[in-house]
Parts: C-alpha cells; sequence; structure tokens
C-alpha cells in the first residue's frame, strides 16, 4: 500500500512538527512504493519551504504530489522537487516575489535584514529556474519583479508544465 501524507497547513517547520514527523519517517524509509503527498497550503517561510524541498528532492522514495486546493507560495517548491506532479481542474496555484516583516527593528537591523533578503530572492530565483522550464520561469520572474501575485488554475498550470496533468 503507498504511504499518505497531507500537507493542510502552512509551512513553518516549528509549528507542523506531526507533519514533520510523518515526513520525516516517509521519506527516508526504505520501502519501495511511492509516497502519494497531498498539497493544501497558502505557504509560508521560504527557509522551511526550500529546505522541504531539498529533501523531496533526495528522497530514496518516489514522492507523487497532488495539489488539492492551493498550492502558493513557498508550497511552490514542494509540489515542483516531488517527483510526479498532479492537480485537479480547480486546484489553485500563486507565485510572488519574497516577502519579508522586520518588526521594530533598528537601522543597522534593516541594513542586515536587506542583505539576508538579497540572499534569499537569489536562492529562491536559483530553485525555480532549476525545475521550470525556460518560459515559465520568465513568467514567474515577470510576476515576481512586479510585486503583485500571479494566481491560476490547474489548466493553465498543465500548460505552463507545472504539473504533469490534471486529475
Amino acid at each position: 500500500m503507498e504511504d499518505i501524507l497531507y500537507l493542510t497547513e502552512g509551512i513553518e517547520l516549528g509549528k507542523t512538527p506531526k507533519f514533520m514527523k510523518h515526513f520525516m519517517k516517509e521519506i527516508t524509509s526504505d520501502k519501495k512504493t511511492p509516497i502519494q503527498f497531498f498539497i493544501n497550503s497558502s505557504g509560508g517561510a521560504v527557509a522551511d519551504g526550500l529546505g522541504m524541498a531539498s529533501m523531496i528532492m533526495n528522497s530514496k522514495r518516489e514522492i507523487q504530489a497532488t495539489v488539492i486546493g492551493s498550492c502558493y507560495s513557498a508550497a511552490t517548491f514542494l509540489l515542483l522537487a516531488s517527483h510526479k506532479k498532479y492537480c485537479y481542474k480547480y486546484s489553485e496555484f500563486m507565485f510572488h516575489g519574497a516577502q519579508c516583516w522586520m518588526g521594530w527593528e533598528k537601522a543597522q537591523g534593516v541594513l542586515d535584514h536587506k542583505e539576508r533578503f538579497e540572499e534569499t530572492e537569489k536562492m529562491i530565483k536559483k530553485f525555480y529556474k532549476s525545475r521550470l522550464n525556460p518560459e515559465t520561469f520568465k513568467k514567474v520572474m515577470k510576476a515576481y519583479k512586479s510585486g503583485r501575485e500571479w494566481y491560476f488554475y490547474g489548466d493553465e498550470a498543465l500548460k505552463l508544465g507545472i504539473v504533469d496533468k490534471i486529475l
């Protein structure tokens, strides 16, 4: 029997211990069956999303991701890292530029965050470039640079090569 993972919350490792425990157990398992990974997430922390994407890409097991609702922001990292990618006709996707909240920082803290933010943006762009076809990468970068959120549904995700098949 295939193993199943459900991500139905934001991506923040410290806030999803139950999911992460199951996730770590399954992707490091020596089982030969694929993992069915269902995604319905508004995204979350970039570092956590890219970290989980790296784990998926290095998984010993094939991961078959299916978007069952929304796949926004950092959740796109997990989908794109998966070996097979599916969605439904009305599954919704969203890409946007990196965002950060600095709180009540002093001037030096703002400058430090700016450097860190620029490095984070480079990592995001590098990841997308490695996982998307050139035409789709350009479209994602256009949305990224515009500062706007880019939403679309399953049919468009299939045309863009983000998913392999609509279920």
